[in-house]
């Protein structure tokens, strides 16, 4: 369940940080603390049921996807600062998110 809840606030989280580079803006603020940044968010989503939880990473991946599909070329060649990477291209972002994904959801099928 918290390897849920992390993917949904991180997908939320980044993809909003993806959508501010690529119209210009830097992204993650310098010295950001993104292990603090989780700690504060766990358990935000503790009042939805899985049913719930499973619709709102769904909902939130199609979102990212459909934003991502949307990007030129001329955009996934924007540098912006990662809160893990620091500074990279928006498309290095989004295939980190794409692995960071698929690591923890390679968590959750040891224990399904």
């Amino acid at each position: 369940r918290d390897v849920v809840e992390h993917l949904i606030l991180s997908e939320e989280g980044l993809r909003s940080q993806f959508r501010q580079i690529s119209t210009g803006g830097e992204g993650a603020p310098e010295g950001f603390d993104i292990d603090g940044f989780n700690a504060s968010r766990k358990n935000k989503l503790a009042e939805m049921t899985h049913q719930q939880l499973f619709e709102r990473y769904t909902y939130s991946r199609s979102r990212t996807a459909e934003f991502a599909r949307g990007l030129s070329d001329e955009q996934l060649a924007i540098m912006g600062r990662h809160p893990a990477l620091g500074m990279c291209m928006l498309a290095d972002m989004l295939k980190m998110m794409y692995l960071h994904h698929t690591m923890h959801i390679k968590e959750i099928k040891k224990v399904i």
